[in-house]
């Protein structure tokens, strides 16, 4: 069984616990809350893309705009895109690798 846990920047105060939250197949994946947020929650919208994953098991949010978020940190690979940094750095976004 896979899973996932939740990704929450360190700037981002709040007393709710981190999930971790197994699944079996991609639409499971896809249908926990705190990753459905990503694709369509109220900031989401018609700006979403698709979800995808990096070289380190990441899973990421991308949007039209070019923005992309890290949601979580899964234990095994899924079966989505790969995770290509816009700007070409391999690590463009922040500094989570390893943080599984």
């Amino acid at each position: 069984m896979n899973s996932i846990k939740q990704y929450r920047p360190t700037f981002v105060e709040s007393d709710e616990e981190l999930k971790r939250v197994e699944f079996n197949s991609l639409d499971e994946l896809l249908a926990i809350p705190f990753v459905k947020n990503f694709s369509e929650g109220k900031y989401a919208g018609p700006l979403f893309k698709r979800f995808t994953i990096s070289d380190h098991k990441i899973l990421m949010a991308e949007y039209k705009s070019g923005e992309y978020y890290v949601v979580g940190f899964l234990k095994e690979p899924v079966d989505l895109p790969k995770w290509e940094p816009r700007d070409g750095t391999k690590y463009g976004w922040n500094n989570t690798v390893g943080h599984e």
